[in-house]
């Protein structure tokens, strides 16, 4: 049931790094292939807050700036 990118096999994610189900991220090599360590950090950082940013709201849809 989760939205798959053709391109890549990975899941489709938005601006916040959430797939089509409510409450999941994903972030790193499970989206696309990265060459550096630094893109995977960031993305895993970004998918985290988004995370906590969603726990804390009661799973509403809430960007963390």
């Amino acid at each position: 049931g989760i939205e798959l990118s053709p391109l890549t096999g990975g899941p489709v994610v938005d601006a916040n790094l959430a797939i089509s189900l409510p409450g999941i991220f994903a972030c790193g090599n499970v989206l696309r292939a990265h060459d550096l360590v630094d893109d995977v950090s960031s993305e895993g950082d970004l998918a985290g807050r988004q995370a906590a940013a969603f726990a804390r709201h009661s799973g509403s849809k809430y960007k963390e700036a």
